[in-house]
């Protein structure tokens, strides 16, 4: 029976460090003025849109290629939700190349400034890759 408490109280102290620790992320992105962060279900729906769609021009990473570097616009960097990406993917730059996509509906805009917004996170984040298969040992 004892074990139970105790099994109960390390569930509840867990549960609160890592309340705690949301908590303090939150706080940070606050502090630097992040958005919140991307809806991951959308990034994964509006990746294969944005491949089939804008990957020609501004790259399979959205980091450019003949078109601009979406992960360092301030379009993408100022959008939440998809408001500032909408009018562009939808009406177009004809000034400066991009075609309109006027059939895309709200959500598809959404998904794909979730995506665009994903590559930000993991492009400012890119401290938090991992190694894997490093070689160690005399050759």
């Amino acid at each position: 029976m004892a074990w139970r408490g105790r099994l109960l109280t390390s569930l509840l102290l867990i549960g609160l460090v890592a309340a705690a620790q949301e908590q303090r992320v939150q706080r940070g992105r606050d502090f630097l003025g992040l958005a919140p962060p991307p809806d991951a279900q959308a990034a994964a729906r509006g990746a294969p849109l944005f491949h089939q769609n804008c990957a020609f021009c501004h790259g399979q990473n959205a980091t450019g290629a003949e078109g601009p570097d979406l992960v360092r616009s301030t379009v993408v960097l100022h959008d939440e939700r998809g408001e500032t990406i909408g009018p562009v993917v939808l009406h177009g730059r004809p000034e400066r190349g991009m075609p309109a996509f006027p059939s895309f509906t709200e959500a598809q805009i959404y998904d794909i400034a979730e995506f665009l917004h994903q590559r930000v996170e993991e492009s400012a984040n890119r401290f938090s890759y991992k190694m894997q298969n490093i070689v160690t040992g005399d050759a």
